[in-house]
């Protein structure tokens, strides 16, 4: 007899910078002016079953003059662009500067049991709230990064990519002879 119990493995995913010159920023002024409603998403290759734990965001400046809305998507891939959400709901959380820890804010979202099985799959991040200041999200340099605004067309920006980054499980089989 076989026994095929599953053991998981612990993985960080995508870009880890925590850059102060290089980045992606976002103003406003309590109104309808500046990109602070851009979404941007970024591409993660899998060849896997992994279940996406939390979702980190490294922040390189916070100067708002209120907690800020942001929203989170998980798009599948079509013809190398975001396609539609996989997910039943879009993942909304408030950010404070309270929340960024070394530069670094985490979305915990393992109590929401997203599971992707051999799929490449784009997680995206998009500011949903008006607020007064500016907000900086870091980048690496030579990473690819798809914008839209609004529902718009993806269109991509191949110069750099937003330092988001996943902690993913991932599903292996081990195998027990009995």
């Amino acid at each position: 007899m076989k026994l095929n119990p599953k053991i998981h493995e612990n993985k960080n995913w995508a870009y880890n910078t925590k850059a102060k010159k290089i980045g992606f920023w976002y103003s406003s002024n309590s109104n309808n002016e500046g990109n602070w409603k851009e979404e941007i998403a970024i591409s993660f290759s899998n060849k896997k079953k992994v279940k996406i734990e939390k979702i980190n965001l490294n922040v390189n400046q916070f100067d708002a003059d209120k907690p800020v809305l942001l929203n989170f998507n998980i798009y599948s891939k079509d013809k190398e662009r975001p396609s539609k959400s996989i997910l039943s709901e879009i993942l909304t959380v408030e950010l404070t500067k309270e929340q960024i820890k070394d530069g670094t804010f985490t979305y915990d979202i393992s109590d929401k049991s997203i599971w992707i099985d051999n799929e490449d799959f784009y997680v995206s991040v998009q500011i949903v709230s008006s607020y007064k200041g500016k907000i900086g999200f870091s980048a690496a340099l030579l990473g690819g990064v798809y914008i839209r605004s609004y529902y718009n067309k993806w269109e991509k920006v191949p110069v750099a990519a937003p330092a988001i980054n996943i902690d993913v499980k991932i599903a292996k089989d081990k195998k027990i002879r009995a």
